[in-house]
This record gives C-alpha cells, sequence and structure tokens, in this order.
C-alpha cells in the first residue's frame, strides 16, 4: 500500500448487548420423494417472506444431523429456487457445503453379521410362500437380565452358550442351529448400544449467485453414489417403499440466522461498531482475538480462529464482517485499519 496513503485505527471489544445474530429461525424439516422405479427421500426446508434467503445477507446455519448405525452419510446443502408452482426446484441451485456423517459403529464395538436359517414362525413366511428368512444378529458375551435389554424382532447369539434366537417382545425364540448358516456378505461394526446418535454442523454461507426472489428452500441431498444405496430399502408410517439412506426428520434440529455486519451503517458512525468514517473509507486490515474455533464471517466466506487464538487479515479490502457470538463465552476483540479516502 502506498506510503502516502492515511489510515486510521481502532478497536472493538465483544459487547453482551448487542445482536451479533438476528431473525433466529427453528427450521421444518419435511421429505422430499424423487425416483421412478426405485424412489428415494431427501429432507428440506421450506422459507418464507422475509425469511427467504437472500444473496445480500450472510447466514449461520446450524445443523444436526442423525447417524447412520452403519453407513457414512454424505450430504449437500443446496440452496433451491421454487418453480411456477411454488415447489422447490432441484435444478435450479446453488451448492453452499458438502458434510459428511460418520456411522454410529466403529471398530471398537460389537461385531455383526448376516445369518440365514429356516424360519419356523409362519407368522413371518413372506407372500412369496418361503419360510428362509435373514436378519442380523448381534453378538452378546452374555445373555442379557431384562426383557427391556432387547428389541423386538431381533437376533441375537449369546456366546455362552453358542445359542441363536429372536426376541419376540415376550420371549427368545430359539433358532435352529442345524438350519442356519452365517453369510459373510456383509460384516461390520456396530454400536455397543442401539441408542441414535447425531452429528452436530456449524456453518457460515452467503450466496454467490443473486436471484431476485431469493431462495425459499434449503434441501439436504443425499450422495447416492454407491452400489448398497438401492439395495437398502425400508418403509415408511404410511407403508411407503423407499430405498436408500435417509435422515429421519424427527432427529433433525436446524437453526437459520442472519449474521449482523458490523460494518453495515458506514455512512452512520455512531451507530457502527467497526468505526471506519464515512464511505468511502476502506477497512483493510483486521486482527481478531477470540477462542479457537469462534467463527467469523468475512465478505460472506467462514473463517475460524486457530489454536493461537488469534486471527489476522491484512491488505484485503473488507466489505462485510460478522462474528458468530451466541453468549458471553463467544466474547472477542477486533484491533483495525482503514484507509482514509
Amino acid at each position: 500500500m502506498p506510503s502516502s496513503s492515511k489510515q486510521g485505527i481502532g478497536q472493538y471489544r465483544y459487547d453482551s448487548q448487542y445482536k451479533y445474530l438476528d431473525s433466529e429461525l427453528d427450521l421444518t424439516p419435511e421429505y422430499y420423494s424423487y425416483g421412478d422405479s426405485i424412489s428415494y427421500r431427501d429432507v428440506y426446508f421450506k422459507l418464507e417472506g422475509d425469511n427467504i434467503i437472500k444473496s445480500s445477507n450472510t447466514y449461520f446455519l446450524h445443523l444436526e444431523l442423525p447417524q447412520h448405525i452403519q453407513y457414512t452419510t454424505v450430504v449437500k446443502i443446496k440452496l433451491c429456487a421454487a418453480n411456477i408452482r411454488g415447489e422447490i426446484d432441484r435444478d435450479a441451485f446453488q451448492e453452499i457445503r458438502e458434510l459428511t456423517i460418520p456411522p454410529i459403529a466403529n471398530a471398537e464395538k460389537l461385531f455383526e453379521s448376516v445369518i440365514i436359517y429356516i424360519d419356523p414362525d409362519e407368522s413371518r413366511i413372506n407372500p412369496e410362500g418361503s419360510n428362509l428368512h435373514a436378519d442380523i444378529y448381534y453378538i452378546d458375551s452374555e445373555e442379557r437380565q431384562a426383557k427391556e435389554d432387547y428389541q423386538k424382532d431381533y437376533v441375537y447369539y449369546n456366546a455362552a452358550n453358542n445359542e441363536y434366537f429372536r426376541w419376540d417382545g415376550n420371549g427368545k425364540q430359539i433358532i435352529d442351529l442345524d438350519q442356519k448358516s452365517i453369510a459373510d456378505i456383509q460384516k461390520t461394526w456396530m454400536a455397543a448400544s442401539l441408542t441414535k446418535a447425531t452429528t452436530a454442523f456449524d456453518i457460515v454461507f452467503s450466496p454467490k449467485y443473486n436471484l431476485s426472489n431469493g431462495y425459499p428452500y434449503l434441501l439436504l441431498e443425499i450422495d447416492r453414489t454407491g452400489s448398497y444405496q438401492s439395495q437398502i430399502q425400508y418403509k415408511d408410517d404410511n407403508e411407503n417403499t423407499y430405498n436408500g439412506t435417509y435422515l429421519d426428520t424427527k432427529e433433525i434440529v436446524a437453526k437459520l440466522s442472519v449474521i449482523t455486519n458490523l460494518l453495515e451503517n458506514t455512512n452512520d458512525i455512531s451507530s457502527t461498531p467497526i468505526k471506519t468514517g464515512k464511505s468511502p473509507n476502506v477497512l483493510n486490515h483486521i486482527a481478531v482475538w477470540g477462542h479457537p474455533e469462534l467463527m467469523l464471517a468475512i465478505n460472506g466466506e467462514e473463517i475460524k480462529i486457530g489454536q493461537t487464538n488469534f486471527y489476522e487479515l491484512n491488505d484485503f479490502t473488507i466489505k462485510s464482517l460478522g462474528v458468530v457470538a451466541k453468549d458471553v463465552n463467544d466474547r472477542f476483540t477486533i484491533d483495525y485499519q482503514y484507509v482514509l479516502n
């Protein structure tokens, strides 16, 4: 920068009375089904009125997404336009992030495989009339004591007495060892408990492309490139059949906020946290002190403070600056420098 440029300096500190995140909105997840011979389900959120996502704003999105017991789930977050009927248009989108949700299972837990056996229970015989059945079984080092420790229709293996059995809700249904075989078609590791788990994600984003009416839909699209996706099958509460991994809407938490631009009112010095004077003065140097992982939004881009508790940006034109400060635990200090024009 030319030495003849006149410069100003300042400092801004966290203010517990200031609103760094505005218009927090709890998003309601809904299913989006697609496919012809094979049907899949993704999840979307619909935004209306003043809540429609606009390119003039920078946003903070907090997501808590359910983990699959076995598979890694890759999710693409997309902003979608509406078609002429006001419905989500998957083909008019802007992708903002790709997330990887790990499985609940890991190599420190219990082994599972597939058991194929003759099912003596006529009520479970499938429509084709065959009583050949396949189930996942779970290895127990010893028999569980309480009924509530078992899950209905799960198959278990008790290593203590080499016994396979299905739990019917009240007691054991022993599986004849002479009429079963272990199929090594699928091996994995599973959690010690069958409880559900979620992974949390915090995201800063700003739409890169301006859409005159904004983006009324936020889509969570699962990557279904794996061949196993077409082999997974399940039914919803209405007995509709779907394939592939999916995100259970009952387990999803989603909150969307607008990040306040600390440079918003450059012509109103009294109400501007970062005071650079009147336009066209340019903020070009910041040094931010805060805890590791504190999220910043600089010109709509996500930045995280590292382990040094410090982030610096120099000789760069800063048009917008925000901090994801939810409470006093996210307090910070900004030293800054600007060019006087």
